[in-house]
C-alpha cells in the first residue's frame, strides 16, 4: 500500500528545469509538484483551506490512470472519477490558438481550470507534450477530532500517488507498416519508441484525436522489422503459468543516456541489440537445446588435442562420438 515515505513532495523551485520523466508500462508515480496553493478567506468556509496543485508526469501522451491514492487512502479509480476535484491530461500537444484561459479538465491539453484558483501572479501554462494531472481537493487529516469547516488543524497538505498507464506508443508490422498507436507493456516497442524519440525521429506531431505521426521512410529503414516483430510476438507469448514472457514497465525520472534507457529495457526481456548494414536489430536470448553435437565443422583440422588427465582432475569431461565413415 502506498504509504508517505513513497510521496515525496518537490517543490516547484527545485523542478523548474530538471529533466521530464519518461515511462513506460503501469508505473507508480506522484510527479514532480508544480504550483501549489492553499485557499484561505474565501468567504466560503467550505473552500477555505481547499489544496489546489499540479503534478506533472513526464514525456506525453500516457494513457490514464488505473487509481489515486491520497494521504494513504484510496480515493479514485480512474481518471473520469470526479471531475470537481481530479483532472487528468495524456501530453499531447496543445492547441495552437487555444489561448490561456483556465477551461479545460482533461484529457486535452488544454489550461486547467483549476488555475483560477491560484493567485494572479501564478501565470496558467498548457504545458504542451508533458503528461500532468491537477488536484483540486480539501483533505481531512486522518482521524479528525472534528469536521468544522473553518478549523484549521482538521485540514492537511494532498501527498498524492496515482498506479498510471504511461506512455502510447507505435506498433508495426513485420514490413515496418504504422498499425496502431496505444497503450503496450511489449518491450519491443519501448525499445522502438525510445530509439525514435531519443534519436532517430524526435520530430512528431500528437494530435488528441488522430493520435501521432507515422514514421518517415528513412526513420523507417533504420530497422530490421522482421527480428523486432518476430521479438515482440516471443515477449507477448503465453507460459504455461497464463502469464505472458515478458512485458515492461519502467520510469527515467533523471536526466540519462539513450543506452541507459535502452540497458533497462532490454534486461527487463533478456535481449540485445544488434546494428548490421545501418539496420538496428532485436534479438530475444530464447531457449536453446540442452544437447550439443560435435563434430569436424566445430573444429579447425588438427586443433583438437584430448587430455589424458584423470577424470577427477579435470574441470569438464568431453564424451565424443564421431558419427561419419572416415
Amino acid at each position: 500500500m502506498p504509504n508517505s515515505s513513497t510521496t515525496p513532495v518537490v517543490d516547484s523551485s527545485t523542478s523548474t528545469g530538471s529533466a521530464v520523466s519518461l515511462a513506460y508500462g503501469p508505473v507508480w508515480v506522484t510527479g514532480k509538484r508544480g504550483p501549489y496553493y492553499q485557499l484561505q478567506n474565501t468567504g466560503d468556509s467550505h473552500l477555505d483551506f481547499t489544496r489546489v496543485g499540479i503534478w506533472w508526469l513526464g514525456e506525453g501522451e500516457w494513457d490514464g490512470c488505473h487509481e489515486m491514492w491520497i494521504n494513504d487512502t484510496l480515493t479514485w479509480r480512474s481518471e473520469w472519477a470526479d471531475l470537481t476535484q481530479f483532472h487528468f491530461h495524456r501530453g499531447s500537444d496543445a492547441t495552437i490558438g487555444g489561448g490561456l484561459s483556465p477551461f479545460s479538465s482533461g484529457p486535452d491539453q488544454g489550461v486547467d481550470s483549476f488555475f483560477s484558483s491560484f493567485p494572479s501572479a501564478v501565470q496558467p501554462l498548457a504545458y504542451s507534450r508533458v503528461a500532468f494531472y491537477a488536484i483540486k481537493r480539501k483533505q481531512p487529516i486522518q482521524n479528525q477530532t472534528n469536521t468544522h469547516q473553518n478549523d484549521p488543524t482538521q485540514w492537511t497538505d494532498i501527498a498524492p500517488i496515482g498506479l498510471f498507464r504511461s506512455m502510447r506508443v507505435r506498433l508495426f508490422d513485420d514490413e515496418g507498416n504504422m498499425t496502431a498507436y496505444a497503450y503496450s507493456t511489449n518491450p519491443a516497442w519501448h525499445f522502438v519508441d525510445a530509439i525514435l524519440r531519443r534519436k532517430i525521429s524526435p520530430e512528431y506531431n500528437i494530435d488528441l484525436s488522430t493520435g501521432i505521426d507515422d514514421i518517415i521512410a528513412a526513420a523507417r529503414n533504420r530497422f530490421d522489422w522482421g527480428s523486432i516483430y518476430s521479438a515482440a510476438h516471443y515477449f507477448d507469448g503465453t507460459l504455461a503459468n497464463g502469464r505472458r514472457r515478458f512485458t515492461g514497465a519502467y520510469a527515467f525520472s533523471q536526466t540519462t543516456t539513450l543506452a541507459a534507457i535502452l540497458e533497462q529495457i532490454l534486461k527487463c526481456c533478456r535481449s540485445f541489440q544488434r546494428e548490421y548494414a545501418g539496420k538496428i536489430s532485436l534479438i530475444p536470448d530464447q531457449t536453446r537445446p540442452s544437447v550439443f553435437t560435435f563434430s569436424r565443422g566445430n573444429i579447425l583440422p588438427g586443433s583438437l588435442s584430448p587430455s589424458d588427465k584423470a577424470v577427477s582432475q579435470a574441470p569438464n569431461c568431453y564424451v565424443a562420438k564421431f558419427r561419419d565413415l572416415l
